[in-house]
């Protein structure tokens, strides 16, 4: 993969829809990177398509538009084979919160999902299935199966609650 960093206008960048459905916006955190981009200037470019779509940086990009900034330097990828998985991934290290860890789990189950084949496998093939697309999950997740299978059960009775 042979990224390049290049200046684009803020007003030509498009967050990742995705992004919105998964992390909650949280205001203070938001205002202390302004005024670190205020003063600092942007310390880490955006990662984005090809397109201009944010795959990382979704917040840098909400403070760069407040403090009308024109332009940002971006990182962009060359290739994005699935930009969800890349999304999830390039937030590894960010602070989460149970339902937006949740979240990521079940577009991750779904993502992997697709890859997965049907049938017993056979004798040589590791298992598949469910199974190990949840191990998949809580590994990439960075959380132990059980802790996933908990937090998305606690997920799912809170929007039934809700009903």
């Amino acid at each position: 993969m042979s990224d390049t960093i290049r200046e684009r206008k803020v007003s030509e960048l498009r967050e990742h829809p995705i992004n919105e459905t998964i992390y909650l916006d949280n205001e203070e955190a938001l205002s202390e990177l302004k005024e670190s981009i205020r003063v600092n200037g942007l310390l880490d470019p955006l990662v984005i398509t090809k397109n201009n779509q944010v795959i990382s940086g979704h917040r840098r990009l909400k403070a760069l538009q407040s403090l009308g900034m024109e332009y940002a330097e971006c990182r962009v990828l060359s290739e994005v084979t699935n930009p969800i998985i890349m999304l999830i991934e390039m937030n590894r290290t960010r602070i989460k919160k149970p339902s937006e860890i949740a979240k990521e789990a079940e577009l991750l189950v779904q993502e992997y999902s697709k890859n997965v084949k049907t049938g017993r496998p056979k004798k040589t093939e590791e298992p598949r299935g469910v199974i190990s697309t949840m191990l998949k999950v809580a590994d990439q997740l960075q959380t132990s199966e059980t802790k996933l299978k908990k937090i998305r059960s606690i997920n799912k009775w809170d929007k039934w609650r809700k009903l």
